[in-house]
Formats: structure tokens, sequence, C-alpha cells
């Protein structure tokens, strides 16, 4: 899809703005694959079957050191897929081999996303979850 293979250029392009508006896209996209699932539709969009997207979105998130509202974005996104997504399946698959909650727990001491919370609720509290299965 033409869609996916922009985003996911955007996630990994050099300029924090492209970033931040590929990781808002993403969030919207898992989202609106969410919602269908809530009317107990199937996935519109099936975005978890996006796996370049998927990927993309996660190494952008460990890779972000430059802006804290981007690094926001990102997380927001990744939470939505994480939070939809089946435990067992490749999303969550990638975040473990890609170990995400070590390097969100190491961003998390670096001083320009101190006290940036949502490090630690996609560390903790989404990826924790997936470690304990």
């Amino acid at each position: 899809m033409a869609f996916e293979n922009l985003a996911s250029s955007c996630l990994l392009a050099k300029d924090s703005n492209a970033r931040f508006l590929a990781s808002a896209l993403v969030y919207d996209m898992a989202l609106f694959d969410h919602n269908s699932r809530l009317e107990d539709e199937p996935d519109k969009l099936k975005i978890s079957a996006m796996e370049n997207l998927e990927a993309a979105l996660i190494e952008a998130v460990i890779n972000e050191r430059e802006s804290k509202e981007t690094l926001h974005g990102l997380l927001l996104a990744l939470g939505m897929l994480l939070y939809s997504a089946d435990i067992e399946g490749s999303t969550w698959e990638l975040c473990r081999a890609m170990d995400v909650r070590q390097a969100l727990q190491e961003k998390g001491k670096m001083p320009l996303f101190k006290g940036e919370t949502l490090i630690q609720e996609v560390a903790e509290e989404l990826l924790g979850r997936g470690d304990k299965r």
C-alpha cells in the first residue's frame, strides 16, 4: 500500500516533524482498526499486517533522540498498536526481538526525555505485560 510505504519512510526521516506527522498517521490508522473491532467488525486497514510499518515505527521509537514531542507521538502510536494487537502476534514479537522495553528504560534516563511519563507506561505497563506471558 502506498500510504504504508510513505508512513514508513517518514517514520525514518531525518526531520523530526516528518517523524511526528508519520506517528500521528500510524496512530490514526491503528485507532481506525481498533474502533472497527469495538463495533464487532473486521479490521478495515489491517495495520497489524503491515510489518514494514511496524518495524519502521519501532525503529523510530528506539532511535528518537531529538524531540520529546516526536517521541511522545511515536509512543502513542506504538502503544495503540500494542494495546490492540494479539500478544502472540508480530508486533509484540518484534518489540521483544528489538528489546524495546530495555531501550525505553534507557531512553527514560536521557535528560531530554526525563519526565515523559509515556515512556514508563509503554515500557512497563504494556511491554512489561507482554514479558510476563
